[in-house]
C-alpha cells in the first residue's frame, strides 16, 4: 500500500521550488516533464501546463497554487558537454 502511494507520488512530481518572491513561487521543473501526457498504471494523465493547479508539499503542510506562466532556460549541464576549443 505504501509502495503504491510512493510510486504514484513519484510519477506526479513535477519539480522543486527554486525561489519564493512575495506571493509567487518559482519551480525548477524536472527534465522528464516536457511531454503533454504522462502514462501511469495504464492510464493517460494530463501533464502540468499553464492554468493547471499544483500541490506544493512541505512536511504535513500543503499549498495549492495555479500555474500562471512558464520560462525556458538553458540547462547548465549542456555547457559541460560541449567540446572545449
Amino acid at each position: 500500500m505504501v509502495a503504491n502511494r510512493l510510486a504514484k507520488e513519484a510519477v506526479l512530481r513535477v519539480g522543486e521550488v527554486s525561489a519564493v518572491t512575495g506571493r509567487r513561487v518559482y519551480v525548477a521543473m524536472d527534465s522528464d516533464k516536457n511531454l503533454s501526457e504522462l502514462f501511469f498504471d495504464g492510464d493517460v494523465l494530463r501533464n502540468i501546463a499553464v492554468g493547471s493547479y499544483v500541490d506544493i508539499k512541505k512536511g504535513f503542510l500543503s499549498l495549492i497554487g495555479r500555474v500562471e506562466g512558464e520560462n525556458a532556460q538553458e540547462d547548465d549541464r549542456s555547457s559541460d558537454l560541449a567540446p572545449q576549443i
